[in-house]
C-alpha cells in the first residue's frame, strides 16, 4: 500500500487470504414489505436489487454480485447492514 492511500471502506480484504467482501445497506419497503440490497462500488456503479423475503434476497444479492463482478475477481463475502432491524413473525 502506497504512503497516504487508505484502504475502501465498502469492499474489503482480509490480508491473510485475500478474500473480499461487499457490505450492502438493506431497507424494508414499509407499503410492500419487500427488501431492497444496495452497495455503490467504488470503481463506479453498484449493485441494487429487491426480493420478498430475506431468503430471496440472499439469492438475488449472489446472483447481483456475480454478474457485477462477471469481468473481474469477485467477492466471496458479502454483509448486510440493515437500516432497520428486521422483525421475524413466529407465529
Amino acid at each position: 500500500m502506497s504512503r497516504g492511500h487508505f484502504p475502501r471502506r465498502d469492499v474489503k480484504v482480509a490480508p491473510k487470504n485475500k478474500r473480499m467482501k461487499v457490505v450492502f445497506r438493506v431497507e424494508r419497503d414499509e407499503e410492500t414489505g419487500a427488501y431492497t440490497a444496495s452497495w455503490d462500488d467504488p470503481a463506479g456503479g453498484g449493485i441494487t436489487t429487491q426480493a420478498e423475503t430475506l431468503a430471496e434476497l440472499s439469492g438475488a444479492i449472489s446472483e447481483a454480485v456475480r454478474c457485477h463482478f462477471a469481468d473481474r475477481p469477485s467477492p466471496k463475502v458479502a454483509t448486510l447492514h440493515f437500516e432497520h432491524d428486521p422483525e421475524l413473525q413466529l407465529a
